[in-house]
């Protein structure tokens, strides 16, 4: 058993401790799954969440030009009203404005009685 036959044992194997290194780099940063979301994602953004019950929320979700208002239970999504975005429901820094606006949102899309 020479150098030679050494060296024929370990470079396949040091070949794919390398090849494992690198798939375990991209897979931990996410950049080779990243590269691929960019090209067919929607614009989808959280407005505000609020907890009715426990595992059950109701949430304010902005969808491109959209806000949905969705009832969400821990075995299905509910759509309960889309309406028109507008840019004054955004937080704008003070958390009980914008729970008032939530209040208000919720308020105005639920059916009267």
């Amino acid at each position: 058993m020479g150098l030679g036959d050494i060296f024929n044992m370990l470079f396949p194997l040091l070949l794919i401790t390398i090849l494992l290194g690198v798939v375990w780099y991209f897979v931990s940063k996410k950049k080779f799954i990243h590269n691929f979301s960019k090209y067919n994602s929607l614009p989808i953004d959280i407005v505000s969440v609020k907890s009715i019950m426990p595992k059950k929320y109701i949430a304010a979700v902005r969808i491109e030009d959209k806000l949905l208002i969705l009832g969400i239970s821990d075995s299905s999504i509910n759509l309960l009203q889309e309406k028109e975005f507008d840019s004054s429901y955004l937080n704008s820094g003070n958390d009980d404005k914008m729970r008032s606006k939530f209040h208000e949102i919720l308020k105005n899309s639920w059916p009267s009685r």
